[in-house]
């Protein structure tokens, strides 16, 4: 049943159907009380009175509920109305990737490499929260068009996902429901799967991204079955033999028939193809995650303490100039002379310039969604504890992809920093391992919420930071980060750490 435009459902007004497929259709809305589209996808009436593909449309919500990725499509509502089930998605305007390659055919290996690494980044976080795809495809990966150019690519449709930690009859080993032309062999056979699967439908897409035709095709479904489980994938260079020799042994392997033999992660996929070319310059036209904010002009920095460690830091400097409601934030972090603090640092990173003109927090925005007690709604706002915030520009961390840094009056900084995967999140915690926390890893929790592991520096009378990771699947890959100079960690635990709210699942 198609739904006529005009139509409420839920509290959210129809304008126009966005597509349709075998589940249901998704229509672009209105959202009931803020000014932004939302696309809404229903589930077709005819299903809805079937109890499995219920359980599987309601499951969708609530395995995506639990990633917090700037690569992945956000669910924000569901609900019933009547026989009709509905789930609120982040609306994505912008063509899928299988629109871009029907209309364009092959695409520059830079593009292609940047649009892998972005899925492939989603996937990690997936994995690391227990949840597989089992349906990467190009249809399933929109491109959002960003205001002033560019695009961010994402990762839509978990309908078919499986939670790696739970049992369910809903899509089991033996129920092969994924699309064909992409799913690993022992999707198509049936036999156990596990991350590696997602790796082998990445490697298909980076497959058909660089030569503009599937990996596996056939006229018939038999024969594409017998294909995906039995014949070796083809060697790219068949088709594009203008591509480096290496990138043949990559997607062999990516694609291998045994899992044994594939890379162990989406990030070990794109780090070998990425090694196939020379150095280049990331392609313009297309954003990996956030797009980074550019770092502030260089100071010239004072010498900096012998201490272990490469990294080099300064206190912040916070100058809050009121006109009006307008609110100024200069953090000049890491250089002047004259700041007490030249060691090293947690945040290797400076707060973006504030001004009452940035009403919004952009690319920032699903940081603050995740952290609401602890950082305002808008940048002209307050945050918890009347602090100063903006979007975080990374200058030496350069393995964070987006965060907004806080500055409060009595100098405290708090920056919530976001990393694209574990593994970036991991390399930056070894490199603090190795200069000023070597000594510091420890457990914490605050009442009975759920925490994780902090790094402290050296308990420095000039200057200290705390790195503070997370248990939680859904925050997993956000590090709270705090500095103070001319204290304690004592007394950043009691001023800071012991009453800001900053724990608890993201969205509390």
């Amino acid at each position: 049943m198609e739904i006529s435009t005009g139509t409420v459902i839920g509290g959210y007004v129809v304008r126009e159907q966005l597509g349709a497929g075998g589940m249901g259709s998704v229509y672009l809305v209105r959202h009931p009380t803020l000014p932004r589209d939302v696309a809404l996808k229903v589930l077709h009436a005819g299903l809805s009175a079937t109890p499995a593909m219920r359980a599987r449309f309601e499951r969708e919500a609530e395995l995506l509920s639990r990633l917090s990725h700037p690569n992945v499509v956000d669910v924000r509502d569901r609900g019933q109305q009547g026989d009709l089930l509905w789930m609120a998605m982040q609306y994505v305007p912008g063509p899928d990737l299988a629109t871009l390659l029907e209309r364009s055919g092959a695409l520059p290996p830079e593009r292609a490499l940047d649009i892998v690494a972005a899925i492939g980044n989603a996937l990690d976080h997936a994995h690391a929260c227990g949840l597989l795809h089992r349906d990467v495809k190009p249809a399933n990966i929109p491109l959002a068009q960003i205001p002033g150019g560019g695009e961010r690519v994402m990762l839509t449709d978990f309908g078919i996902g499986r939670d790696m930690t739970a049992s369910s009859a809903l899509t089991q080993d033996g129920e092969v429901v994924a699309s064909f032309a992409y799913a690993a062999p022992e999707q198509v056979s049936g036999a156990a799967i596990d991350a590696r699967a997602d790796v082998y439908s990445l490697g298909a897409v980076l497959f058909e991204l660089l030569t503009g035709r599937r990996a596996f095709d056939a006229d018939s479904l038999p024969a594409l079955l017998y294909a995906v489980v039995h014949a070796p994938p083809p060697d790219v260079r068949a088709v594009r033999p203008d591509l480096p020799p290496a990138i043949s042994g990559v997607l062999a392997r990516a694609m291998a028939k045994d899992p044994a033999d594939r890379y162990r992660s989406c990030a070990e996929l794109v780090a070998a193809a990425r090694a196939c070319w020379p150095a280049r310059v990331p392609a313009p036209e297309t954003s990996v995650g956030p797009v980074p904010v550019p770092p502030p002009p260089q100071h010239p920095t004072a010498p900096a303490r012998s201490r272990r460690g490469p990294l080099v830091a300064a206190a912040a400097v916070l100058v809050v100039i009121t006109i009006g409601v307008a609110v100024l934030v200069i953090a000049p972090w890491r250089g002047e002379a004259e700041d007490p603090g030249n060691g090293p640092a947690a945040t290797g990173s400076t707060s973006q310039s504030r001004s009452g003109g940035l009403q919004d927090w952009g690319q920032a925005q699903f940081v603050v969604d995740d952290f609401p007690s602890l950082l305002p709604a808008t940048p002209a706002d307050e945050g918890w504890g009347g602090g100063s915030c903006a979007p975080t520009a990374f200058a030496d961390d350069v393995h964070a992809d987006v965060g907004v840094t806080c500055s409060y009056d009595n100098g405290i900084t708090a920056e919530v920093t976001h990393y694209p995967d574990v593994a970036a999140r991991d390399a930056r915690r070894a490199e603090l391992e190795q200069g000023d926390a070597a000594d510091s890893p420890q457990s914490w929790g605050i009442g009975n919420a759920r925490a994780g592991i902090r790094l402290l520096s050296e308990d420095d009378p000039q200057f200290i930071w705390q790195w503070i990771m997370f248990n939680q699947p859904d925050k997993a890959l956000y590090v709270v980060i705090l500095e103070w100079a001319e204290h304690t960690h004592a007394e950043l635990a009691e001023e800071w750490f012991s009453q800001a709210p900053f724990t608890g699942p993201a969205g509390t």
